[in-house]
C-alpha cells in the first residue's frame, strides 16, 4: 500500500531477508528539506519506525517507478521524486 493508502498492489514475489543494509541516515527528513528553495514546501510524512522494513525492486514492478513529480534544483542540490507508491 502506498504512504498515502491511495495505491494498492500486490507483490506475488516477496523475499525475506534478516538485514537491510540501509542506515536510518538514508531517510530524508522534514527539517533537512527546508534549508532548499526548491523543496521547502515538500510535504514529507515522518515516519516512526527507524529503519527501512521493505524495498520494492524495479525488476518484477517496474511502472511502480514511473515519476509522478520531480524537483530538481541547481548543479549539485538535492533531488526528490515522487512515485505511485510514495516519496517526494
Amino acid at each position: 500500500m502506498s504512504m498515502d493508502e491511495s495505491v494498492i498492489v500486490e507483490l506475488p514475489k516477496v523475499r525475506t531477508v534478516k538485514h537491510m543494509p540501509i542506515n536510518e541516515s538514508c531517510i530524508a527528513k522534514k527539517e533537512e528539506l527546508e534549508h532548499w528553495p526548491h523543496l521547502h514546501d515538500v510535504e514529507l510524512r515522518q515516519l516512526d519506525i527507524g529503519s527501512v522494513m521493505l524495498v520494492v525492486g524495479l525488476k518484477d514492478n517496474p511502472s511502480f517507478f514511473l515519476p509522478l513529480e520531480c524537483r530538481a534544483g541547481r548543479e549539485g542540490e538535492p533531488v526528490v521524486v515522487r512515485y505511485s507508491l510514495g516519496g517526494l
